[in-house]
């Protein structure tokens, strides 16, 4: 086992070292380990993520259930704080803290994508063109622009009471929106359009031109 830990050490750390070469502005903030709830181990690794965060906080255990109990994903975090006797036996106690789930653009067309296939029989998921996800972005922005009007309506209305913060960050949301002419905005339209268009030409052609070439490869072999 010590030998299996210092090898675990070494990796780890050179593996810290190969990323901040890459993001030098990173900074390690905690670990993670698959299962339930904590063990034996996770004193010993949390002590050794504990001198190498130069964040002066303690780091962060999240645990992940992979198994699936209650068929969901659980994810708990935990920070560590020092128990035991002075001069005597040390140890670390894990206290569970909230946590909140931020995901990329990106991640949240798979997720959505992954819990659409949940319904399929073959639970196969159909991502669909670009402009697929175009239209369906346009038609849940709509969704949620009729939901603020009907909310700004029934305040003016009397029928429900106005709420302070929504109001603020509604004003904010608005204050955030460019102005743009409409001569403007259509001329950007087109010019985007006219660049897009001819990226897709010019893939089209080198594909064919790929693919010409191997004609000719395989018929003067």
């Amino acid at each position: 086992e010590p030998l299996f830990r210092s090898i675990d050490l070494e990796f780890a750390s050179n593996m810290v070292d190969q990323h901040k070469k890459v993001k030098p502005k990173d900074a390690v903030v905690g670990w993670f380990a698959t299962g339930v709830a904590v063990n034996e181990h996770s004193s010993l690794i949390h002590d050794y993520y504990k001198r190498t965060t130069t964040s002066g906080l303690s780091p962060v255990h999240l645990t992940i259930d992979t198994s699936l109990v209650d068929s969901r994903l659980a994810i708990k975090a935990y920070v560590g704080a020092p128990m035991g006797v002075p001069d005597g036996t040390q140890g670390t106690i894990f206290f569970c803290i909230l946590h909140q789930m931020i995901s990329a653009a990106p991640a949240k067309v798979a997720i959505r994508e992954l819990q659409a296939a949940r319904a399929n029989r073959r639970q196969t998921a159909n991502l669909g063109s670009d402009l697929e996800h175009v239209v369906k972005s346009a038609e849940k922005m709509l969704d949620l622009l009729q939901q603020i009007i009907d909310y700004v309506e029934d305040v003016l209305s009397g029928k429900i009471t106005a709420d302070s913060s929504v109001g603020r960050m509604l004003f904010n949301a608005v204050a955030n929106v460019p102005h743009i002419n409409m001569e403007e905005f259509e001329a950007m339209m087109t010019s985007s359009m006219e660049d897009l268009l001819t990226v897709v030409y010019l893939a089209s052609l080198s594909r064919s031109q790929l693919a010409l070439g191997e004609k000719l490869t395989s018929i003067l072999a």
